[in-house]
């Protein structure tokens, strides 16, 4: 059932897992490789939704990369952490707020969210995985704002931040090549500046 939220509390940090959390692009460009041998250059995704994994499956034999990872679930699961996440995702919470993993996964893969969270042993309050889609029939979006309770929001998403934002709420944007656009909020180029934004926020309440 979708949970729908007003303005948000305050005392809660929502954060993505891929490509906030974990090296999700960059371990899926890394199995699509080893596969393949086409070289996947992330730092060549600049816009959301450039999907060129796409084309390196389907050369595989796969409809889309989706179909590609459900079969090679390895790839995801041994995707490394972000430069200094889980330090960051610890602090967050000694700065007194509550930290909730926000993250959109389809069924076969909400197992992996929860190994992640064990094997690299993040420390969060709450775990939330938003279905990628609705019972068939139902024709309303799945957003993420719609499933939290948080005030803030650290995405690399461009429409995840703007829908957040609509709906009255902060976001931070974490920086990837595909979110360097016209995104109208405040950018962390690492996690410690999502660190350093928050602790000036627990300093003035």
């Amino acid at each position: 059932m979708t949970r729908t939220r007003t303005n948000g509390d305050h005392r809660w940090v929502a954060v993505d897992l891929d490509d906030v959390v974990i090296q999700f692009n960059a371990a899926l460009a890394r199995g699509l490789e080893e596969l393949t041998g086409d070289k996947i250059d992330i730092e060549q995704i600049t816009t959301w939704g450039q999907t060129p994994f796409r084309d390196a499956a389907k050369s595989a034999g796969y409809a889309s990369h989706w179909d590609w990872l459900k079969d090679h679930a390895y790839v995801w699961v041994e995707a490394e952490l972000m430069p200094g996440a889980d330090e960051g995702l610890a602090r967050l919470r000694k700065l007194g707020f509550k930290v909730e993993l926000l993250t959109s996964k389809p069924s076969w893969a909400r197992w992996i969210v929860f190994h992640q969270i064990a094997r690299h042993g993040l420390d969060v309050d709450r775990v939330t995985i938003v279905p990628t889609s609705l019972a068939q029939g139902a024709h309303k979006k799945v957003r993420k704002v719609d499933w939290s309770s948080a005030y803030y929001l650290v995405d690399d998403g461009p429409h995840n931040l703007e829908e957040w934002a609509l709906a009255g709420r902060a976001g931070i944007v974490f920086d990837r090549p595909w979110n360097r656009g016209d995104v109208d909020t405040w950018r962390a180029y690492s996690w410690p500046e999502v660190v350093q934004f928050f602790a000036l926020m627990s300093r003035v309440g």
